[in-house]
């Protein structure tokens, strides 16, 4: 007869046995929906909460799939995802909606992550999946409430700028150089005033997923001549320096483009002196093209330059100017519906250069 000393296997599987009581002790503690999968997706926990939504026991759910619960429109989104976060070994975030008993979708955060062990093999997936109904209805009364306030505030702007150009003709016939010179001033923050509402109404339109792309061809150096004459008028204290004309043909949302621009160069202006000089750059690569802005203003940090395309964010140096951060955020989404890319290069103390590629069609 032999035997085996097995003490410490039977520590060693006592020792996990309890760690693992420990992690459905916490998982079911936290008020998001846990759960635990095998690398072929098998679920093999679901945390107290997960079987309180569905009213199901951990038999039943899985058997009926998680998947089930899950809004048809983003099931392949959601395959998608997980087969490049098993790809690139990063988790898949991603807001989605699940059904409740009463058949109502409900907004969660869903988060997938892998784990991985020390030869890059994925062991398990870990989701963690929040109930953000609450949030998306604020957000949605929010977006109502900006909707409303912003087509209001037009409605008033429109009527102003209309009797400012009334007097402003006036003034020009009478040779009143005061009053054109007031008018003009005033015409200017009426529409700096216009653009920040438009601002607001689009990232509410982009938030509530109602953000119209409607493409057209046109040329890109006429929008570019329209634009030189506006800033004449507008930005009269800088020197903006234009590309020379060239007949580009480009499918695009024409006003949402020149939006763009406007936002780039009137960020350049803001954060420059008077008399400095902006240099708009236009360049054709192949099947798209790269416009730049370049200016001689105050320039960015480098850890700050990541950050400049998120919404309401404004670095720290430049809060003794105005903004709401909205510009740069807008025409980052802009761009990018365009199937484009944008992005910043700067020099504290020197300046900085916007640019931004979009394919030809």
């Amino acid at each position: 007869m032999v035997a085996t000393d097995v003490t410490e296997q039977v520590n060693a599987r006592k020792q996990v046995e309890k760690s693992e009581a420990y992690f459905k002790m916490l998982a079911d503690l936290v008020p998001s929906k846990i759960s635990n999968a095998l690398p072929t997706e098998e679920v093999t926990f679901f945390n107290q909460t997960w079987l309180e939504f569905a009213r199901m026991n951990f038999e039943d759910l899985q058997d009926f799939g998680y998947h089930q619960m899950m809004h048809p429109d983003e099931i392949e989104k959601f395959q998608e995802g997980l087969a490049d976060a098993a790809l690139t070994c990063k988790p898949h975030i991603s807001e989605m909606r699940f059904k409740n008993l009463q058949g109502e979708y409900i907004w969660h955060l869903n988060i997938a992550s892998p784990i991985i062990d020390e030869d890059g093999n994925i062991t398990m997936w870990i989701g963690s999946t929040t109930d953000i109904q609450g949030l998306k209805e604020e957000e949605q009364r929010k977006n109502d409430f900006i909707s409303m306030v912003s087509h209001e505030l037009k409605t008033f702007l429109t009527s102003i700028n209309t009797y400012l150009q009334l007097i402003l003709r006036k003034a020009a016939n009478a040779e009143e150089e005061f009053l054109k010179k007031a008018c003009t001033q005033s015409l200017k923050q009426v529409k700096n005033m216009t653009d920040m509402i438009n601002g607001f109404l689009n990232i509410s339109r982009l938030e509530s997923g109602k953000l119209h792309i409607d493409t057209v061809q046109f040329d890109f150096s006429d929008l570019m001549e329209e634009m030189k004459a506006d800033y004449e008028i507008q930005y009269s204290n800088h020197h903006i320096m234009f590309p020379a004309q060239q007949e580009i043909e480009l499918t695009a949302d024409r006003l949402k483009i020149s939006q763009v621009v406007n936002n780039l160069v009137g960020n350049a202006v803001k954060y420059s002196l008077n008399g400095s000089t902006i240099q708009i750059s236009l360049e054709k690569l192949d099947n798209k093209i790269r416009v730049s802005v370049k200016d001689e203003g105050i320039g960015i940090k480098a850890e700050n330059l990541e950050r400049l395309f998120e919404r309401y964010y404004r670095v720290e140096q430049e809060s003794i100017i105005g903004g709401f951060g909205i510009g740069l955020y807008l025409s980052a989404e802009i761009i990018e519906a365009h199937g484009g890319k944008i992005w910043a290069e700067s020099e504290l103390g020197i300046g900085s250069t916007f640019y931004f590629e979009l394919p030809l069609k």
